[in-house]
């Protein structure tokens, strides 16, 4: 079941985040590029590519707190971790991927 969400929520992602980038202009262009860095990692689903996504949309956030569409990147990021085995800590990852998407549901922009 968690492969069917994450494969449902990869996609739709992506078509946000292109919607986003067409429809507004982001609020930190630093935070922004970091986003755009991170999307390629996030499709190579490899350990290194996970964690390299989560540096770059945990720098975002350090920039743009409100920057909702890298909050739910990262939240799905986490999730990553637990559903590919990845996690070292996989209760810690579980709670983060939550955190980060309700933040990223405070903070939509879409």
């Amino acid at each position: 079941m968690t492969v069917a969400v994450v494969s449902a929520i990869q996609p739709k992602l992506l078509q946000t985040g292109i919607a986003l980038a067409a429809r507004r202009r982001p609020e930190n262009l630093t935070a922004y590029d970091l986003y755009l860095r991170a999307m390629p990692q996030f499709y190579l689903a490899t350990r290194e590519g996970v964690a390299q996504a989560i540096t770059l949309a945990h720098r975002a956030l350090e920039l743009d707190p409100r920057f909702g569409l890298v909050a739910a990147l990262a939240g799905v990021l986490h999730m990553n971790n637990v559903v590919f085995g990845f996690a070292a800590d996989p209760q810690f990852e579980r709670k983060e991927a939550i955190r980060l998407c309700r933040l990223a549901l405070e903070h939509r922009r879409w």
